[in-house]
């Protein structure tokens, strides 16, 4: 099994992505247009000692505070796991295969075999590359188990 950290992953996917994702998702268009009168030309300010910055594009990221946006991002992440997880892929408990655990920007990623898992984290690697976000190495790790049967006579 491996964990999975996102590094800055609320602010790092791209807009285009997330109005890709929530079209992928089935989101009606009246509301993907809402979302995307939301985020398209957005700027932000900052107030700084002199007075306020000049607006700064907002390319990337969910809006902080809105309540739309863990919907949102769940939605965007939704489509990099769907895409990147191989359908053979996990470990088989109480005959249910399970391959992934996720919470927001935090992945378990469970595979029967070590060959498995590295398929696995590739590919999910390849698909949060292209929406822009990255795994950050110092919050990622791994755990490996040897099971062997033993039978008493």
């Amino acid at each position: 099994m491996a964990w999975l950290d996102l590094e800055n992953a609320f602010g790092s996917v791209p807009h285009t992505f997330i109005l890709g994702a929530l079209e992928r998702a089935g989101v009606p268009e009246s509301t993907i247009a809402l979302v995307s009168a939301l985020y398209t030309g957005s700027t932000s300010t900052i107030r700084v000692e002199s007075g306020w910055t000049d607006p700064i594009p907002m390319c990337a990221g969910v809006r902080q505070g809105c309540p739309l946006s863990s919907i949102i991002f769940n939605l965007t992440l939704e489509q990099i796991l769907r895409t990147g997880l191989p359908p053979d892929a996990g470990f088989e408990l109480f005959s249910n295969s399970i391959s992934c655990l996720a919470y927001a920007d935090d992945h378990l990623i469970i595979d029967s075999s070590s060959a498995g898992l590295q398929r696995t984290i590739d590919l999910i690697s390849t698909q949060a590359n292209r929406a822009g976000l990255k795994f950050k190495p110092a919050k990622c790790a791994s755990l490996s188990f040897s099971f062997t049967s033993h039978r008493r006579h």
